[in-house]
């Protein structure tokens, strides 16, 4: 990376000078000082060999991150009665691991795919859970099962995990 023909190096830590990656938009962050907005500034960024032909892999990425963090966001709010698989927390936090070491950036893609094809039974398998202690709860006649029962609201944000993790694997 250059700016006006002078290297930028990489962030080291956060909060850091020099150029950083967000993992979750797939996008490098470069600072550049402060000028004139009519002032010409030339920034150049070479890519490795080869980085755009992994171009497909990346289609959808930041997207996915969003409805990822949403079904974790909606499985969370189920507790106690639910919560988010790993499998979900593992390709959820994909971007974060790509930002803290850009260079395994292909490495991570690759698992985030991996993992992603697993993620819907297993968040599928959370909303089913909640379902049969719903349904168990229906037909005790003790309060304490009753209790145990999940909300509509855990329900209806299971429902939306669903969804949302299907949108992410499109």
């Amino acid at each position: 990376m250059t700016v006006d023909g002078v290297t930028v190096p990489a962030a080291t830590g956060i909060g850091g000078d020099g150029w950083r990656y967000e993992g979750n938009t797939l996008t490098t962050l470069i600072p550049v000082a402060r000028r004139a907005s009519d002032a010409h500034v030339v920034i150049e960024v070479r890519r490795s060999p080869g980085s755009l032909a992994q171009r497909a892999a990346l289609d959808g990425f930041a997207g996915a991150m969003t409805r990822l963090r949403g079904a974790y966001d909606a499985l969370r709010r189920t507790s106690p009665f639910g919560d988010a698989p790993d499998v979900l927390i593992d390709a959820m936090q994909a971007g974060d691991r790509i930002g803290y070491e850009p260079r395994h950036a292909a490495a991570e893609i690759a698992h985030f795919h991996e993992v992603l094809a697993r993620v819907p039974a297993a968040v599928a398998a959370q909303r089913d859970r909640m379902r049969a202690r719903t349904k168990a709860a229906a037909t005790s006649t003790t309060a304490a099962t009753d209790a145990s029962a999940p909300t509509e609201a855990a329900l209806a944000g299971g429902e939306r995990a669903v969804q949302l993790v299907a949108d992410a694997g499109q």
